[in-house]
């Protein structure tokens, strides 16, 4: 029969080989997406959640921006501010994890809340 001491390290160590590690994806904050007003003339920020670590980038108006996730899990990247446009953006961004996320018909204008 196994002592008290013996079964509780075999259930320790059987719970801590079963136990699997996940990472988490990496993605875009819910309150971005497609179809989107950003603010002109101030600078935009686009922000996601990943594992710590993690690098974002995206190109916009042929520059590469990027941010690496803190230990809150968050990435933040700010985008220059930019003019009223009539015409739609299309963003893709580049997770170092291997995602790929996007947002598309991206306007700036005039944003307001209610």
């Amino acid at each position: 029969m196994l002592s008290l001491t013996k079964l509780t390290t075999l259930l320790v160590a059987t719970s801590l080989l079963s136990t699997t590690v996940t990472a988490a994806p990496c993605v875009l904050t819910n309150t971005l997406g497609d179809h989107a007003v950003l603010q002109r003339d101030r600078p935009a920020t686009i922000w996601g959640f990943a594992d710590p670590g993690v690098t974002v980038s995206t190109t916009f108006n042929d520059n590469k921006y990027q941010a690496t996730t803190d230990n809150n899990s968050t990435w933040r990247i700010v985008l220059p501010a930019t003019p009223a446009s009539m015409t739609a953006y299309s963003f893709s961004f580049s997770c170092s994890s291997g995602e790929q996320l996007s947002l598309s018909d991206i306007l700036f204008g005039d944003v307001h809340i209610w």
